[in-house]
């Protein structure tokens, strides 16, 4: 077996360098983990015009005609490639190579769980002819564990679940930082995989019950101009901004009395996670991803997906009640602390890369 350091690692990523959601977040600390070679995508100059024409779909379907090419280039033993959802297909058999998947979440996953998402039932067969062709599939998500064994038929001794590389010192709450009474955060893409639209139905309540409570959304997304009708009709209860610089984000997050993830699918909940970590107690969608996470009332409070009515109360209740937002925070910074230590995630990923 080799050493991971005689390894010639090669990444290849839709959006490595401008990192979205979690698998580009999770893409970018393994590169730092094992180190690469190369990355293929296009921010590097590969394929750049499929960022206009075609977005990663069309990246996949050209990326088959360059990528043997790359890998003789850069002299490549290991390639790691995102799968499911914003990753790439691979559409045949990369020779003498290793291949190690990554999959936050699947399409069959999508198709069933997000509303009016039925129509990706078209990229579940390429899905799996590419998890067909890994050598090694990797996963933070034991729901996706199973489904790959069960749905798609993979070899349980191809799948290997790591826990997330999380940045538990950055994230960790701050003394210096006091809460803002009565401001809700919500950090994600602007997509109806998130749930967002549920969030803001749901807001029309916890307003009226809460004249002073607040929303921040920060994201941005597809639903960008939806989003912001919904907000001018709340009034100044709800503002949104688009991006924080990573810092900012961690100093808003720690600032608010909760945390609010409304999705209908999640692979993973870094976003949640890293709320955790904050302090701030979430209240989140009882749904893949979120329930691996959570324990409900006591790290966490769950609500059913896509229940405006049942979100509305649960925000109101956590927010009337400082002492549940302060044991809630302290049972879940606890916990992640200790099931994401650092280093044994990094030891995990090493291993299962320098593998074969």
């Amino acid at each position: 077996m080799k050493s991971l350091n005689s390894k010639r690692i090669g990444i290849v990523s839709w959006d490595f360098r401008d990192a979205k959601g979690g698998l580009g977040r999770a893409f970018q600390d393994i590169a730092q983990t094992v180190g690469v070679v190369s990355v293929f995508a296009p921010s590097e100059g590969h394929l750049v015009f499929t960022k206009k024409w075609g977005g990663h779909f069309l990246f996949s379907f050209l990326l088959q005609w360059k990528i043997s090419a790359w890998i003789r280039k850069n002299a490549l033993d290991t390639v790691i490639i995102p799968v499911g959802p914003g990753g790439i297909f691979l559409l045949r058999i990369l020779k003498n190579v290793r291949v190690c998947s990554v999959v936050y979440h699947t399409y069959d996953q999508q198709m069933r769980l997000v509303p009016g998402q039925w129509w990706k039932r078209i990229f579940v067969p390429f899905e799996k002819r590419t998890f067909a062709f890994s050598d090694a599939i990797l996963t933070y998500s034991p729901v996706s564990r199973d489904l790959l064994k069960t749905y798609y038929k993979q070899p349980a001794e191809r799948i290997h679940l790591l826990p997330q590389l999380l940045d538990l010192h950055g994230w960790k709450s701050d003394s210096a930082i006091t809460k803002e009474e009565y401001l809700c955060i919500c950090v994600s893409r602007l997509e109806e995989r998130k749930g967002i639209l549920v969030l803001l139905q749901a807001w029309v309540k916890v307003s009226k019950s809460l004249p002073r409570a607040r929303l921040l959304i920060v994201g941005d997304g597809v639903l960008r101009s939806k989003v912001d009708r919904q907000i001018q009709k709340l009034g100044d209860s709800v503002r949104r901004i688009s991006r924080l610089t990573y810092k900012d984000l961690q100093k808003q997050v720690k600032r608010s009395s909760v945390a609010v993830y409304p999705s209908y699918l999640e692979g993973f909940g870094l976003a949640v996670a890293e709320a955790m970590l904050a302090g701030t107690p979430v209240i989140v969608s009882k749904v893949d991803g979120h329930t691996s996470l959570i324990e409900n009332n006591r790290t966490g409070v769950f609500f059913q997906s896509g229940n405006s009515e049942e979100l509305a109360e649960t925000i109101i209740d956590v927010l009337r009640d400082p002492e549940r937002q302060m044991h809630l925070a302290e049972a879940a910074q606890e916990d992640i602390e200790k099931r994401f230590e650092r280093h044994a995630a990094k030891e995990a990923l090493k291993t299962v890369i320098s593998a074969g």
